[in-house]
């Protein structure tokens, strides 16, 4: 489950459609992820998503722009808000 997730971070996968991937509904899976991560399913894929942000801005020279379209944001603006939301500083600032 963690894979999938993993390798659809910059996807359109919608919570049913994972859960329809893994053959369970978005509930059941909600209480594994809650059971395994202490997070539920959006958390978690959050969670992913700042991580992979961070190590792009740190370890690459890629722009905002390409970051916020590599991890499936609709737009650059949402993505830098997302990520001052979830790590305190603007993109810009933490790479």
């Amino acid at each position: 489950m963690r894979d999938l997730l993993e390798s659809n971070l910059g996807g359109n996968l919608t919570l049913e459609e994972i859960g329809t991937e893994c053959g369970i509904s978005v509930r059941q899976l909600n209480r594994i992820m809650k059971e395994q991560t202490g997070k539920s399913l959006s958390q978690y894929i959050n969670a992913e998503k700042i991580k992979a942000s961070e190590n792009l801005l740190l370890k690459t020279n890629l722009p905002i722009s390409e970051i916020s379209r590599r991890l499936g944001f609709e737009s650059d603006y949402y993505f830098r808000k997302f990520f001052k939301r979830h790590t305190g500083l603007p993109p810009v600032l933490f790479r």
